[in-house]
């Protein structure tokens, strides 16, 4: 939900300041360093954050800072595998070695790890067009060879966006000319991250490319963009608006917290740790509920004497709230001075 609620309670807003390394447990370990994660990890809270029974909390992303130390090609972002084959033998699975590649690392790897796994003896090599940001695959032998990026063997593989291929098996040219071009690379895999949290409120829709699902509902609570190079330190501030997620719990002690990438893959940040601010806000929804009926219902434009009537509902409503709000105090003053001696 966006974050223009208008708060109307007396509670102060708390901010809580996270530093992953910091965390009372970490999920699992990251799939490429084999080190604990710090990019999955649960904090309890000592000092429990609550609300009354008619209020509710709100959660936003306050800042965040992520070290970029994770790789663009990797077993975590699922990327590094597919599958090779040369004319009717048996194919065979390529895993490229997780790491930061650019085009030229790239171009200097895999012709390597091609010839390598050849059941024919065949050498193989890589060249690039650096105006079409294309591969092109040769072979020395003219056996037809096929790069498969399909995902029947691999789950989600997103090997073929990296190197420049669909999600689909393809064959060379064969011949003497043997020869396999696909189009535009990416290595910018991961242009974003998903901050996902464990609140049990999913306020964002997440678009999906596996096959059983075209989306899914999640707990995300920012989406940080990534401007930085490998290397770098990868800040974030949102601007304006901030995405908020409303809390159907009244206790907030414990939660889990989530960096993934934009196929939802839990990013490995190698052992490097990342910190966030969330900032908790306080809410009674009776008090500033004004319109009792969804105006979608509606088949017209509000009028100026509708909207001047909700206005007034709004303030009455809250005027109600600080006289009630008024009284409560006065009988406590009262109450406190008929407790002091004469």
């Amino acid at each position: 939900m966006s974050a223009t609620y208008t708060l109307n309670t007396v509670d102060s807003s708390v901010n809580i300041h996270i530093y992953s390394a910091d965390s009372d447990a970490v999920i699992g370990t990251g799939a490429d360093s084999g080190l604990p994660s710090t990019s999955d990890f649960t904090i309890v809270l000592e000092d429990t954050v609550m609300s009354d029974e008619d209020v509710n909390m709100l959660v936003s992303l306050e800042s965040c800072s992520i070290p970029y130390s994770f790789y663009n090609v990797s077993e975590a972002i699922k990327n590094n595998k597919f599958h090779f084959k040369e004319g009717n033998n048996a194919s065979v699975l390529i895993t490229i070695p997780s790491q930061n590649y650019d085009v030229d690392t790239m171009q200097s790897t895999l012709p390597g790890l091609l010839t390598a796994a050849s059941t024919i003896g065949a050498s193989y090599t890589m060249t690039y067009n650096e105006n079409k940001f294309q591969y092109t695959f040769t072979s020395s032998s003219t056996t037809v060879f096929t790069l498969d990026f399909s995902s029947q063997n691999i789950s989600n593989n997103q090997a073929g966006s990296l190197l420049g291929f669909f999600k689909l098996a393809y064959d060379s040219s064969g011949g003497a000319t043997n020869i396999l071009t696909g189009h535009s690379v990416n290595f910018n895999t991961v242009p974003f991250i998903l901050l996902d949290t464990e609140f049990g409120s999913r306020g964002s829709i997440i678009t999906s490319s596996l096959s059983d699902r075209t989306s899914f509902s999640s707990g995300v609570i920012g989406k940080i963009q990534v401007h930085e190079d490998f290397g770098e330190m990868i800040n974030f501030v949102p601007q304006g608006n901030r995405h908020t997620l409303v809390l159907n719990r009244k206790r907030l002690h414990d939660f889990r917290i989530t960096a993934r990438d934009p196929q939802f893959n839990q990013i490995d940040l190698n052992g490097a740790f990342m910190s966030l601010t969330l900032t908790v806000d306080f809410i009674n929804f009776g008090i500033t509920q004004g319109i009792e009926d969804d105006p979608r219902d509606k088949n017209h434009l509000s009028t100026r004497e509708e909207i001047n009537e909700i206005m007034k509902q709004t303030l009455q409503q809250q005027g109600n709230y600080l006289s009630q709000e008024l009284d409560d105090r006065n009988k406590l003053i009262e109450v406190m001075n008929l407790d002091e001696p004469l």
